[in-house]
């Protein structure tokens, strides 16, 4: 899909135009791709921009009718529209603020080296793995409150533990509950060696979401010396921003 497209839908995205289904396919798109996210941030921004220069016109608007009735001499009471001046200019005020607030190192990092793991083939055929396959359904679809409940009463029936620990933490850091990521990532020791390295490097991203910065460091440092680790280019990447901010 080109910017053009994604303009479209990220704009009806922003004003609640989008049924649940689209939405939550969008959201997924989102969670997937960081090029989209970027996007998403810029197009954003514009639109918040906007909504300021109409505050200011408004205010300006104020101001100009003020000017007016003070050279007309009319009695007129002039508190009404000086709370309506202070309201307004108080909004910008706010919304100025929002909008250039400094945007912590640690967020910065999370926002460009996250991508939601794809997930795995949902075959949904009669065996004991169906609500694996069922939960993972709703993962992909980007529905991770459902997925986040399933996978937790997997976790109770022993079917394929690592990977239900694997995703119930991917749901989770969909879902942007990033303690609880965190938690079930903490002490996760998978016997497949590519879960063990996806299971380390979502746990640095989300250790830098509950503020444990050193520890995330430590994590990304020990990913980039692995040569066959594959998270070692990104954890270069992402010591380089810490070290930068």
């Amino acid at each position: 899909m080109n910017n053009l497209e994604w303009s479209d839908k990220i704009d009806m995205y922003l004003t609640d135009k989008m049924t649940a289904t689209e939405k939550a396919q969008f959201e997924s798109d989102i969670q997937q791709s960081a090029e989209l996210r970027s996007q998403l941030e810029e197009q954003k921004l514009l639109m918040e921009m906007v909504e300021v220069g109409t505050l200011k016109s408004q205010l300006n608007n104020i101001d100009q009718k003020w000017d007016r009735l003070k050279k007309e001499d009319k009695k007129l009471d002039f508190r009404n529209l000086s709370i309506a001046a202070t309201v307004v200019l108080m909004i910008g005020i706010g919304l100025t603020w929002w909008i250039t607030r400094p945007v912590p190192a640690n967020d910065q990092v999370f926002a460009s080296m996250f991508e939601a793991d794809p997930g795995l083939p949902s075959r949904m055929d009669e065996t004991l793995e169906y609500e694996f396959d069922d939960a993972m359904v709703d993962y992909k679809m980007g529905d991770y409150s459902k997925s986040t409940f399933k996978f937790l009463t997997l976790s109770r029936d022993k079917i394929k533990p690592d990977s239900v620990q694997f995703y119930l933490a991917m749901s989770y850091l969909g879902d942007q509950k990033y303690k609880q990521a965190y938690e079930t990532l903490k002490f996760y020791e998978p016997e497949d060696s590519r879960l063990q390295q996806k299971g380390e490097w979502y746990l640095a991203l989300a250790a830098l979401k509950v503020d444990q910065q050193a520890e995330s460091k430590a994590l990304l440092q020990k990913i980039s010396k692995q040569s066959d680790h594959i998270f070692r280019q990104q954890a270069g990447r992402a010591l380089d921003q810490l070290e930068k901010n």
